[in-house]
């Protein structure tokens, strides 16, 4: 393809040549003209605006030419509505953009945008009728009123996602259902005034569901699931997490009529027994991710029946599941090889065993949880480390029988580790921390609560070395001073959540620090750290006003 420098023009159909030839840095000529292609059908055009953000296509884009303004105006683009760049009251601002992207395709809503509201959602379904994914999660002021608005306008709607919606009620699921039939993706989750006659609604209606996310609608019962199973034979996905009326009866009702099933979450479902994960094991062999954790009545049996009829599981959640013992997991390490993500937390009689016959049938583990289960010792983490060198999160908080030599043995084979939890490991010296900060650059969240041996040399080095880290646990190691957590605000400027409680030595400076070196901080802990004054707590609302500080 030829290139030319071509003039800007926004009177001229067809760009004009220049002629000189002079470029500043192979991008501009003297004259200010762009280095660009000529004779590009408008489809190419089109089709490489696709990866230009709105506001460039809204703004700077449509000046270059009145050809590039035309495919900007056809863009059927992806809209991220939080336009708070531009001056002008929200509605207004909606308008205008609706009018400019007339075949946009989906939106999304930031709930920081300030922009979410009923009226600005009956704008936006007004203007852009051909809708067809919507992404309000976070949104909590918008009412039934913004679903009506969109099931009356957009009726071509198949993915809608209302996640924290909680002012979201029945009628508006109702409304939605009735008006957008061929929605195939559907996320409720805290939508918290749901009951299950809203989801009775949409599963009669919208029967080419295939991914549903209710977590968590405490309201609903059974009757969900049953209508799921029974209207939406297709689905593929489900989380009915933290739902904590359902039953067993919903579990057998979904594995009977919904054989597809891939994913299913009931973590949280106190009341759900072996009964309903066994019908689940048995009636849906394709499933690749399982959510039991915090189901206190589900014991090894369930998990011999995934090891026998669901080979393909990738990622399992058993967190909690205290009847759990080391036959039944390394049945499913044998059952099912292509395991990645592991949850075994607070499943406290698992020992070595278990890790050891994960490591030797799972090489591709990527994430394992073994918190509060006290009896894994240094052989877990060494076998981790030799046979497992994908890891990126290891959690092995209360495995008190841990010593350095094992994570230093996993920071030298397991350089892409992200995420490390070692609370109450008390044996750990800063021998284990300056390892992983040396060998795993990437880490962005560590714990090492009540790690009382720790001193300020550990946090120094992540901070110099770990520039990424996000959120960090030293609560209770009482040997740390005011110098590591300076050391930290000034090397991990992106830290969002940091806790210190009762490290009896910090003052005022740590906070003062952390709140002039880290704006993004949300949660600030510095429960019973005596030393600190009012000025803490000023420093923090003065700097980061929206974080949630204790002190």
């Amino acid at each position: 393809m030829q290139l030319n420098l071509i003039k800007r023009n926004t009177r001229d159909e067809t760009p004009s040549i220049c002629t000189n030839t002079h470029l500043k840095g192979n991008v501009m000529c003297s004259t200010g003209c762009c280095y660009v292609p000529t004779a590009i059908p408008d489809e190419v055009v089109g089709m490489v605006f696709n990866y230009v953000d709105p506001q460039a296509l809204l703004t700077s884009v449509p000046q270059v030419s009145q050809q590039w303004r035309r495919v900007c105006r056809s863009q059927r683009v992806h809209l991220n509505l939080d336009v708070s760049w531009k001056k002008g009251t929200p509605i207004h601002i909606i308008r205008r953009v609706c009018r400019y992207f007339p075949r946009a395709v989906s939106a999304t809503f930031t709930h920081t945008s300030g922009l979410a509201s009923d009226g600005i959602t009956m704008a936006l379904a007004q203007g852009c009728p051909n809708l067809t994914e919507v992404d309000f999660r976070g949104c909590g002021e918008l009412t039934d009123t913004s679903i009506t608005a969109l099931a009356k306008w957009c009726s071509g709607l198949t993915s809608v996602n209302f996640d924290k919606c909680k002012k979201l009620t029945d009628t508006g699921a109702t409304r939605l259902a009735q008006g957008c039939p061929g929605l195939t993706d559907v996320t409720f989750g805290g939508c918290v005034k749901l009951t299950s006659k809203g989801i009775m609604e949409l599963a009669k209606r919208c029967s080419g569901l295939t991914f549903i996310d209710l977590s968590p609608c405490p309201r609903l019962t059974d009757a969900s699931a049953v209508a799921l199973a029974q209207g939406c034979r297709n689905l593929v996905m489900v989380d009915f997490s933290e739902c904590r009326k359902l039953t067993d009866e919903g579990a057998v009702a979904l594995a009977q009529g919904c054989r597809n099933l891939v994913m299913i979450d009931f973590s949280g479902c106190k009341n759900l027994t072996d009964e309903g994960a066994v019908a689940l094991a048995q009636g849906c062999p394709d499933l690749t991710e399982i959510g039991f954790g915090m189901c206190k009545h589900i014991t090894a049996e369930s998990v011999m029946a995934f090891a026998q009829g669901c080979p393909d599981l990738i990622t399992v959640n058993f967190r909690n599941c205290v009847e759990l013992d080391d036959e039944c997991v390394v049945a499913l390490a044998k059952g099912c090889r292509n395991l990645t993500d592991v949850i075994f937390g607070g499943c406290g009689d698992l020992t070595d065993e278990s890790v050891l016959k994960l490591t030797q049938w799972c090489p591709n583990l990527t994430m394992i949880d073994f918190d509060y289960c006290t009896e894994p010792t240094d052989a877990s983490l060494v076998a981790l480390a030799q046979r497992c060198p994908g890891l990126t999160e290891v959690r092995f908080g209360k495995c008190d029988k841990l010593t350095d030599a094992a994570v230093i043995t996993l920071a030298e084979h397991c350089f892409d580790l992200t995420v490390v939890n070692f609370n109450f490991c008390d044996k750990l010296t800063d021998e284990s921390v300056m390892a992983l900060a040396q060998e795993c650059r990437n880490l962005t969240k560590v714990r090492f609560c009540c790690c009382r041996k720790l001193t300020n040399a550990s946090v120094e080095e992540l901070a110099q070395r770990c520039p990424n880290i996000i959120k960090v646990d030293f609560s209770s190691c009482t040997e740390l001073t005011d110098a590591a957590v300076v050391a930290l605000a000034q090397g991990c400027p992106g830290l969002s959540v940091v806790e210190f409680n009762q490290c009896g030595k910090l003052t005022d400076a740590s906070v003062v620090a952390l709140a002039q070196g880290c704006p993004g901080l949300t949660k600030v802990g510095f429960d019973k750290c005596r030393k600190l004054t009012d000025a803490a707590r000023v420093a923090m609302e003065t700097y980061c006003p929206a974080a949630d500080f204790t002190g």
